[in-house]
């Protein structure tokens, strides 16, 4: 292989090199875009049940506990958390139930 034909395989092995970052990088950004997406609808999804159950539980105000909120103590009895997660993970039983059931019904069509 002479020096002008090296010099010509480094280039080309440059190229895609620069052809594979911006692919990367291209990937990147579409997966952040899904996840963000996927981030907005579960926090709609939770919202919109949690609207639900305030009302049927007759509440004004949904806290979350965590380290970092202004939570400084809550009580068990205030404590609703594994009711939510019921209710949210029933919710996703059923969705998923109707979701195949229709798409059941299609295939059949």
């Amino acid at each position: 292989m002479t020096i002008g034909q090296a010099k010509a395989v480094e280039d080309d092995l440059g190229k895609k090199r620069q052809n594979l970052e911006l692919y990367q990088r291209s990937l990147e950004q579409e997966l952040i875009a899904e996840q963000t997406t996927m981030n907005e609808e579960l926090y709609k999804k939770i919202t919109d049940y949690l609207k639900d159950y305030a009302q049927q539980k007759e509440l004004q105000i949904v806290l979350k506990y965590n380290p970092s909120s202004d939570v400084l103590y809550g009580g068990a009895s205030v404590d609703i958390t594994q009711d939510v997660i019921q209710g949210l993970n029933t919710a996703y039983s059923l969705d998923n139930t109707k979701a195949k059931a229709d798409s059941t019904a299609s295939k059949k069509k």
